[in-house]
């Protein structure tokens, strides 16, 4: 488990510098958003949030392991380890709320995107809560055989609601900078010089 834990933390640190990378490689004009299509980024956006998936699910674990979670303290103990247990899971669920979001912004980064993190952190905890909501609407009425799919689907929509989040930021510092640029490019002022005679009015521009 700690293995697990250990490779999960190390896939999302191995994204960070990434971004970094391809920004020293750019050349002078280069625009990510404009030459990386959203099909190229969104699998290594969702490959980034499981990624975070696993590292929450793996803590949790850890956690529950390390507090003793499966040993019995005493004869009144009748379910082993049951608060180390729930420990576990609400730090392991819990976590997922940053895992996440920090998974696709840094593997959408990594493929040329410039999302917003708090676009997918919103995303993602849109689509857990409604997930979420699923889960214990429809939980009560299901078997157990049928609970596992109804959590996946919930873990589907909070990591779909955040790569939403990511990618429909996408673009924007790029596209402020270019009406920035465009409302900085065109200005026009009245201009009044003295002539013989009397004054010349007129209107003076830079393009």
């Amino acid at each position: 488990m700690r293995t697990l834990f250990t490779l999960s933390v190390a896939l999302l640190v191995s994204l960070a510098p990434v971004p970094l990378a391809l920004a020293q490689d750019a050349p002078a004009g280069f625009a990510p958003t404009e030459t990386t299509p959203a099909g190229a980024r969104v699998p290594l956006e969702v490959a980034g949030g499981a990624g975070g998936m696993l590292t929450s699910f793996a803590l949790g674990a850890l956690t529950a392991e390390m507090l003793g979670a499966g040993e019995c303290r005493g004869p009144d103990d009748d379910v082993c380890g049951l608060g180390a247990s729930i420990t576990g899971g609400l730090i392991g669920v819990g976590s997922l709320a940053l895992t996440v979001p920090l998974g696709v912004y840094l593997a959408g980064n990594a493929a040329g995107g410039d999302g917003s993190f708090a676009a997918a952190f919103l995303g993602n905890l849109i689509g857990g809560g409604i997930g979420a909501g699923l889960v214990f609407g429809l939980a009560p009425q299901l078997d157990d055989g049928a609970l596992v799919p109804l959590i996946v689907v919930a873990g589907a929509l909070a990591l779909g609601g955040s790569v939403l989040g990511y990618e429909l930021t996408n673009g924007a510092s790029a596209r402020a900078t270019a009406r920035a640029r465009a409302r900085a490019g065109l200005r026009v002022m009245p201009s009044v010089a003295a002539a013989r005679g009397g004054a010349s009015v007129g209107l003076v521009g830079t393009f």
